[in-house]
């Protein structure tokens, strides 16, 4: 019995073989392309100047490379971007895209063997020093590519300085609320006639970023005469920022906040309940010489009046801080008049 096994061992074996030599298909194992970084354009900058990095390819290969750029240290993800255009950059991975950390798709083209792309430090508000940006290169989406050699470089990052007004206003929350669902229903009687019902009322429990709900504009104000002066920066865009908007004489000036927009994406049948309280931080100062911030959690309700709803006539505008300019330097209130903060 046991010369019979291995007689069936053997003859599984010799069929083994001779599918394996008689399959004509040809395997092809196809090596990662490499590449290098291969040159960085500057050395510095000054917030605000852009700079460009240059990929090689060893072997230009038939599909795109993906590879993500990330912020290691020296900065974070909002104090750059990427893309020919600053204002217009190109979009940065998040976790949720299946990138890991954050940080920007750098996708080398097909049958590429050099490729550049633009790196533009952002300028800020803050008051600060030079900063080593330093930044690496990982392989990344369909892992076609591989990094040669040093896969990070970096750069320093010089404080860029204005004497012009910076605002930005931040009111980004994770608000939850309640709303009340109506359900009115549309149906077709009998007849075959349109009609409508209610059914039982429900309340839902619910939550959302107030950056996604809430739409606010600032203004500056002349607190002498109570006239509106300009728009500081009246955009859709959460945070609302403007950091070289124009330089204050001497006087006193009121940073004006103006609720344009509430929009919950409810339906007809569908209604907040209650109200609630919409916060906001306020950053004001001269951009990188100059620098104060201050919150402001009761100034705001669901319940006010939307400049939106009124032709956007600033009925929803209320005083969300004061500077007082003598000399040219600085002072801040806060809405209720009490010293936030004095430039020396």
């Amino acid at each position: 019995m046991k010369y019979i096994k291995n007689i069936i061992l053997s003859s599984i074996v010799a069929l083994g073989i001779t599918s394996c030599n008689d399959d004509d298909t040809e395997y092809i194992y196809s090596v990662k392309p490499g590449v290098t970084i291969d040159n960085v354009s500057r050395t510095s900058v000054t917030e605000g100047e852009s700079f460009t990095v240059t990929l090689n390819v060893d072997t230009p290969y038939k599909e795109t490379l993906d590879f993500k750029l990330e912020i290691v240290s020296g900065g974070d993800m909002s104090d750059f971007n990427i893309g020919a255009d600053s204002t217009d950059p190109d979009a940065p991975t998040t976790v949720d895209d299946g990138f890991g950390l954050d940080g920007y798709l750098i996708r080398v083209p097909a049958y590429t063997t050099s490729y550049t792309f633009t790196i533009n430090p952002l300028i800020d508000l803050e008051v600060e020093g030079t900063d080593k940006y330093v930044f690496k290169l990982r392989s990344s989406g369909n892992g076609n590519g591989k990094i040669v050699g040093n896969d990070s470089f970096s750069i320093d990052v010089d404080n860029y300085t204005n004497n012009t007004l910076g605002v930005e206003l931040h009111w980004a929350k994770d608000q939850n609320y309640q709303y009340l669902d109506e359900n009115i229903i549309q149906a077709i009687d009998a007849n075959g006639q349109p009609f409508t019902y209610t059914d039982d009322d429900e309340i839902i429990n619910d939550h959302g970023d107030l950056c996604g709900i809430v739409d606010f504009d600032t203004v500056l104000v002349d607190l002498n005469s109570g006239s509106l002066l300009a728009y500081i920066s009246g955009t859709s865009a959460c945070p609302e920022i403007a950091l070289e908007s124009q330089v204050l004489p001497d006087g006193y000036y009121g940073i004006g906040v103006d609720l344009y927009d509430i929009n919950f994406g409810f339906r007809a049948d569908e209604s907040l309940i209650g109200s609630f309280a919409i916060p906001f931080n306020l950053k004001i100062g001269k951009t990188g010489i100059f620098k104060t911030e201050l919150s402001n959690n009761n100034l705001f309700f669901t319940y006010d009046t939307l400049s939106g709803d009124n032709g956007g006539n600033f009925s929803g505008l209320k005083i969300g801080a004061a500077i007082e300019v003598v000399g040219g330097k600085y002072t801040v209130y806060d809405s209720d008049g009490n010293l936030v903060a004095q430039e020396q």
